[in-house]
């Protein structure tokens, strides 16, 4: 049985990669979606459950086995029984997030995609935390944590974030509320109830600097961009005794506002290493008693 061409996560399946005879009411609402304009973003398809698409991920993982080969939808279909086109709706979205990595016609998983299937064995529950990893640089995880720094929000405002970047329209709402599952299900994101939040304890997107000295960024040495930097850029050299300077590169042309939001930011940062600064020094006292 040969592998079929991967689809468009935000497409139906084509009459070669279904075996429905009549076009049913979902391929209907699918067809409309494909004539609107489409997200410049992959996101995943809405064609298969979320439960479903990670235990896709896992039959990647039982049929590239211990040699870690490459391996098509067909493979996989026999090992998790489902249609292998339905696997080929999953792949632009799993190679995007880099939880798959395209090989010719084929895909090889992940590493963090072999650590979630190996844990599965043990603690389904926590078992995708393992691809956290590769989730945390995605698009959507770059949209969403570094507001998440500054503020909770409500799952609407979480989705508008996504439509906004990814370009998408209202009748992706489905798909974009999965990407939210799997931010959930790595620990990358918190939901209770509407609301989303960072994790307690999670790593947030590191910024590029230590804590600054006393009297902040404005009283910083400040520099242009080496020639090897954007052009669109500049950059704070902070100096710190007995230490190597931390720089600071952001963008030319900001607002008021814009330096608002930054200074919160950065505020909302230096704090939480602070906190785990001397939460480590703490641990490492108490280690020394």
């Amino acid at each position: 049985m040969s592998d079929q061409t991967d689809i468009d996560a935000s497409e139906p399946l084509d009459s070669a990669a279904s075996n429905d005879a009549a076009e049913s009411p979902g391929d209907v609402v699918a067809n409309d979606k494909q004539s609107k304009n489409r997200p410049e973003k992959a996101l995943p398809t809405d064609r298969v459950s979320f439960e479903k698409q990670l235990g896709i991920l896992r039959g990647y993982a039982a049929a590239s086995g211990p040699e870690k080969k490459a391996v098509g939808n067909a493979d996989v279909s026999k090992i998790v029984g489902i249609h292998s086109g339905s696997i080929s709706n999953c792949n632009p979205f799993f190679a995007d997030a880099g939880l798959l990595i395209r090989d010719g016609l084929k895909y090889r998983p992940s590493e963090e995609v072999f650590a979630y299937s190996n844990s599965f064995q043990w603690d389904q529950e926590k078992a995708a935390l393992k691809l956290a990893p590769a989730l945390e640089s995605t698009w959507f995880a770059a949209t969403l944590t570094p507001k998440l720094a500054f503020r909770s929000f409500s799952r609407d405002e979480a989705i508008a974030f996504l439509a906004e970047e990814a370009k998408a329209s209202p009748d992706y709402r489905v798909q974009l509320e999965l990407l939210l599952e799997y931010l959930k299900a790595a620990g990358v994101v918190a939901i209770e109830g509407n609301m989303v939040a960072t994790v307690p304890g999670a790593r947030t997107p590191p910024p590029s600097f230590p804590t600054p000295p006393t009297g902040g960024v404005e009283q910083a040495d400040r520099r242009d961009v080496p020639p090897t930097a954007p052009s669109n850029t500049e950059e704070f050299s902070i100096p710190i005794p007995g230490k190597a300077s931390a720089k600071i590169i952001f963008p030319k042309g900001l607002e008021a506002e814009d330096w608002d939001m930054l200074k919160v930011m950065l505020d909302a940062y230096i704090k939480r290493l602070r906190k785990e600064s001397m939460h480590a020094a703490l641990k490492h006292n108490e280690g020394e008693a």
